[in-house]
This record gives C-alpha cells, structure tokens and sequence, in this order.
C-alpha cells in the first residue's frame, strides 16, 4: 500500500522488471528505465473468487507514467 518506485533503472532482468500481485493499493512506477528485459516491464496481476473481484486481491488505483521501455521480450529465462 503507498509504494512508489521512481528513478530506477532495470537491466537485463530475465523475467518482469516490477510485477505487483495480489492486494496492492495506489502504487506509483514514474520515471525509471527498463531496458532488455526478458518478459515484460511493468504488469500487474490479480485474483478472483470464482468470478468475483470481491476479495479484492488485485492491484487498484497503480499509477504508471513517464516510464521508458525498451529492447523488452526479446530474451527470457524462466520466469515465475
């Protein structure tokens, strides 16, 4: 909850550079750098009951912005 990851930079990471799972609540990724990251840069990743979104394990309120991307899914380890 209230996490921000700003001015980083993510380098050859085999698998996700951030990945936020489950309950998460008004992250902040601004201004970091992702460059030959095996599988993606940024996702984000929840979880149902069934097919309801009531148990609120998923991430809300992320705020992404001025992020730069590049040479991304071009070379992946395994990645869990």
């Amino acid at each position: 909850v209230n996490v921000t990851i700003r001015g980083c930079t993510f380098r050859r990471v085999n698998g996700n550079g951030i990945l936020l799972s489950g309950y998460n609540r008004f992250a902040m990724i601004e201004e970091n750098e992702f460059s030959f990251v095996g599988d993606t840069a940024i996702a984000s990743w929840g979880y149902t009951d069934e097919n309801s979104g009531l148990n609120h394990a998923q991430p809300r309120f992320t705020t992404i912005r001025s992020n730069y991307a590049h040479d991304v899914g071009i070379y992946q380890l395994q990645s869990a």
